[in-house]
C-alpha cells in the first residue's frame, strides 16, 4: 500500500519490491504447465507404519515349490505404498510391465483406503456429499504417491498399463501426464468393449472401460521389436488351405465346396466324379478367394484372397506416395503393362518408392503369371478395367511376411473369469478376465522379464503370465502386491460380509490377500470342476509381508535402527538379487540362493567376531556369482579387501543404501 506519508526513499523501495513480484509471476508463468489441482489428502496409515522403517518378512509356512524349472513369483501382503518403497530398493529400474487394476472410485465400496482429514465429513462436521469433487482429491492423493514411488521401478523400455472407468479417466490422464510421466510418454488408450452394457435406465449403457498405456522412455520403447503387435489369429489357417490347394495342381478332383453340397443332397459317392474340376493355378484361386469368402475371418486376413505361383497366399496394396509433401519428378514415371505394353496410371501423388526400386519390384528378368483378373511379375499385380484400360498397378504383399498387424484402439471381448472363480470355490466381484490380461500382457511388451501389479485383487495378472508362459515357454515373473483388506465389518462382535464377499466369509476368507493366494496357489497345483479336473501350471511362490523396524523414519535412523535394518534386511536383499531360497542362517549371517547358482551372502551383526568363518564359507561356495553385503558403518572398501582376489564376488555395505534409497523417496 502506498500512502502520501511515504518517502521518495520509500517510493522507490516499494516499487522495486513490486517489480520482483512481477519477475516472480511471469518466471513462474513460464514454469507452470496444464495439469491438476487438488487438496492434497493424507492417508490415515497405522502410527507405528509413519514412525518405523519398511522391510518385507517371509512367511515361509505359504511358499510354493514346484521342482519344474519354472519361474518363482512374488506375492506381497501390505499395503502398496509400503510394499512400492521396498521394491524401489529391490527393484529399481528392473521390472518392464507394471499392469495396475485400481480402484475405479465410483462412490460405492471400491475405493477402500480411508484417509485421515475428510472422510466422510468436512472439517465442519457437514456431510460431504458422494458426487463432490473432494472425492477426486482423496482419490488423486492416494494415486499419485503409488504412482511416483511405481515409475521408478521401470525399466528404461518398460511401460505402465492401467485400466480405468467412465469416473476418472480424466482426472487419471491428465495425472500421468502431468505429474508421473509427461504427454510424450502417452502411447495411447484401448477403449474395451465388454459386449454387455450397462443397465443404467436414465444415462447412455456403458459398456467399455478404458485402458491407458505409457512408456518410461519413448526412444527405448520404440526399439522393442514386438510392441503393440499382434498375430493374425487365422495367418497360420489360411496359408495352411492356400498351401493344401496348391497342391492339387496337376489333378483332378471335387472341390471342397461342392462336396459339402453334394454330402447335404445326400448323392452318392458313385457319382462324384460328374464333379471333378482339373486343377491349376487359375481354379485353385477360384476355390482359394470362395474359401475366403465364407469364413469369419476380420477384413485385415479376408485380404489374402490370393494364391501365387508358389502357393502363398498373398493381397495387393496400393504403392502411393503416402505423405503430404509432393515428391519428385522421379516418383511419377509410370510403369508398363507387361501384356499388352501400354502404360499404367500414377498415382495422383505419385508412387511411394523411387523409379530404381519400382524397376527392382517389377523384375527386368521376372516371369509373368496369370491368375484370374490380374497379371502378376516380379511383385507387381497389374489389373484391368472392363473396358480395357490399365489400372493403377499394385504391390503384392505375402500373408506370410505379414503374419502380424499393429494393435488397434478398440478390443472387444465380452469373456469374464466368474465361472473360473466358481469352480475353484473363490466367488469374487469383478474379477479381471484373465483373457482380456494376456491379450494386453502378450501384444504390449511379449518379452517382459518382470511383471509388477501393486492393486492384485484376485491374482489374474501372475495367472495370466503363468498362462502365457506355458504358451510360449516363457520364463516371464511376476510379483503381485495386495493389501490384507477384510472381506466383512464386525457388527455387534459379529461378521458381516462386504457386498460381493458372502461366500467367501462362509468359507472362512477373511482378506483380499487370502483370495490372491489361494486362487494361484489352486491353478498351479490344479482342482476339480464338473466335467473333470483341470491340471496345474506349475511354478513356485514365495510369499512375503510388509513389516517395520527401528523407531525412526527412515531420514531421522538412528545407530539402533540400522543396526536393526542389518538384521531384518535378510529378504530385501535376496529379493533384490532374486535369490529367493535362504539355504543357511545363524545369529550372524545368512545365505541364500537360486537355481542359476548365484548366491547373495549377508554378514549383519556389528560383531565380525564370526566374520572369518564367514569368509571361509563364501569363498568356498560352487556358484556362477556372489553378491556379499556386509554391515559397516562406512562404505565397506576394508571388506572388499578381504575378497579381492576371489572371482565372481561383489561386496556391498548395508544398511545405509537402503535407507539412502527410502530417504530419497521422500525428499
Amino acid at each position: 500500500m502506498i500512502d502520501n506519508s511515504d518517502t521518495q526513499e520509500e517510493l522507490i523501495g516499494k516499487i522495486r519490491e513490486l517489480q520482483k513480484e512481477v519477475d516472480r509471476l511471469n518466471a513462474q508463468l513460464k514454469e507452470k504447465r496444464f495439469g491438476l489441482t487438488w487438496i492434497d489428502v493424507p492417508e490415515a496409515f497405522e502410527k507405528e507404519s509413519e514412525n518405523k522403517i519398511p522391510i518385507l518378512e517371509e512367511v515361509s509356512e505359504l511358499a510354493i515349490h514346484n521342482d519344474d524349472g519354472k519361474p518363482t513369483h512374488i506375492l506381497i501382503e501390505g499395503d502398496n505404498y509400503h510394499a512400492l518403497t521396498c521394491l524401489n530398493y529391490t527393484h529399481h529400474g528392473k521390472v518392464d510391465v507394471i499392469y495396475i487394476d485400481p480402484p475405479y472410485n465410483t462412490g460405492g465400496e471400491d475405493f477402500l483406503y480411508k484417509d485421515k482429514r475428510f472422510l466422510d465429513e468436512y472439517p465442519d462436521g457437514t456431510r460431504i456429499p458422494s458426487n463432490h469433487p473432494l472425492k477426486h482429491s482423496s482419490w488423486l492423493s492416494f494415486m499419485k504417491k503409488r504412482l511416483l514411488l511405481a515409475k521408478d521401478l521401470l525399466s528404461d523400455k518398460g511401460v505402465m498399463i492401467v485400466h480405468i472407468d467412465e469416473h476418472e479417466i480424466n482426472e487419471l490422464t491428465i495425472l500421468l501426464e502431468t505429474e508421473v510421466f509427461t504427454p510424450d510418454n502417452n502411447l495411447g488408450v484401448i477403449v474395451w468393449n465388454k459386449l454387455n452394457p450397462k443397465g443404467d435406465p436414465h444415462a447412455i449403457s456403458v459398456m467399455h472401460e478404458y485402458i491407458l498405456v505409457f512408456c518410461k522412455n519413448k526412444e527405448a520403447f520404440n526399439k522393442l521389436d514386438d510392441a503393440f503387435t499382434l498375430k493374425k489369429p487365422n495367418a497360420q489357417k489360411i496359408i495352411d488351405k492356400a498351401k493344401s490347394l496348391y497342391e492339387k495342381i496337376g489333378t483332378k478332383a471335387v472341390p471342397d465346396d461342392i462336396k459339402e453340397m453334394l454330402k447335404q443332397y445326400r448323392l452318392p459317392k458313385t457319382l462324384y466324379h460328374y464333379f471333378e474340376i482339373e486343377y491349376n493355378l487359375e481354379t485353385i484361386n477360384k476355390e482359394f478367394a470362395s474359401w475366403i469368402k465364407r469364413s469369419q475371418f476380420k477384413d485385415g486376413e479376408k485380404a489374402y484372397c490370393y494364391i501365387d505361383e508358389n502357393g502363398d497366399a498373398f493381397q495387393s496394396v496400393s504403392m502411393g506416395w503416402p505423405n503430404k509433401e509432393t515428391p519428385s519428378d522421379d516418383y511419377f514415371i509410370p510403369l508398363i503393362h507387361p501384356i499388352n505394353g501400354m502404360e499404367c496410371p500414377v498415382p495422383k501423388k505419385g508412387w511411394r518408392n523411387p523409379s530404381t526400386t519400382m524397376s527392382n519390384l517389377l523384375g527386368e528378368k521376372a516371369p509373368v503369371y496369370i491368375l484370374p483378373n490380374m497379371i502378376i511379375k516380379g511383385e507387381i499385380v497389374f489389373t484391368q478395367k472392363k473396358n480395357g484400360e490399365n489400372n493403377q498397378p499394385r504391390r503384392k504383399y505375402l500373408l506370410k511376411e505379414n503374419m502380424t498387424e499393429n494393435m488397434p484402439s478398440i478390443y472387444e471381448d465380452g469373456s469374464s473369469d466368474d465361472q473360473l472363480m466358481d469352480d475353484i470355490g473363490l466367488s469374487f466381484p469383478y474379477p479381471k478376465s484373465t483373457n482380456v490380461s494376456k491379450y494386453l500382457l502378450r501384444n504390449i511388451f511379449n518379452n517382459a522379464k518382470v511383471v509388477l501389479d501393486f492393486f492384485a485383487g484376485s491374482g489374474t495378472t501372475l495367472h495370466a503370465l503363468m498362462e502365457l508362459n506355458e504358451e510360449d515357454q516363457g520364463k516371464r515373473q511376476c510379483i503381485l502386491v495386495q493389501s490384507p483388506e477384510k472381506t466383512y465389518e464386525l457388527h455387534n462382535g459379529k461378521k458381516k460380509a462386504l457386498k460381493g464377499a458372502e461366500i467367501l466369509v462362509k468359507k472362512g476368507i477373511d482378506h483380499i490377500s487370502d483370495v490372491t493366494y489361494l486362487r494361484n496357489k489352486i491353478i498351479m497345483q490344479g482342482y476339480s470342476k464338473k466335467n473333470g479336473f483341470v491340471e496345474g501350471l506349475g511354478n513356485s511362490l514365495k510369499y512375503y509381508r510388509t513389516s517395520f523396524v527401528g523407531k525412526n523414519q527412515p531420514k531421522s535412523a538412528t545407530d539402533d535402527d540400522k543396526l536393526i535394518l542389518a538384521r531384518k534386511a535378510g529378504c530385501l536383499l535376496g529379493l533384490a538379487e532374486n535369490t529367493l531360497y535362504e539355504m543357511e542362517a545363524t545369529d550372524y549371517y545368512q545365505f541364500y540362493t537360486d537355481e542359476h547358482r548365484h548366491w547373495t551372502c549377508i554378514y549383519f551383526q556389528e560383531d565380525y567376531s564370526h566374520f572369518e568363518e564367514f569368509r571361509k564359507k563364501v569363498v568356498g561356495l560352487d556358484g556362477n556369482e556372489k553378491s556379499v553385503y556386509v554391515f559397516c558403518w562406512t562404505d565397506g572398501a576394508e571388506f572388499a579387501a578381504e575378497f579381492e582376489f576371489e572371482k565372481n564376488i561383489t561386496v556391498k555395505s548395508i544398511p545405509q543404501p537402503i535407507l539412502n534409497i527410502y530417504k530419497s523417496l521422500n525428499a
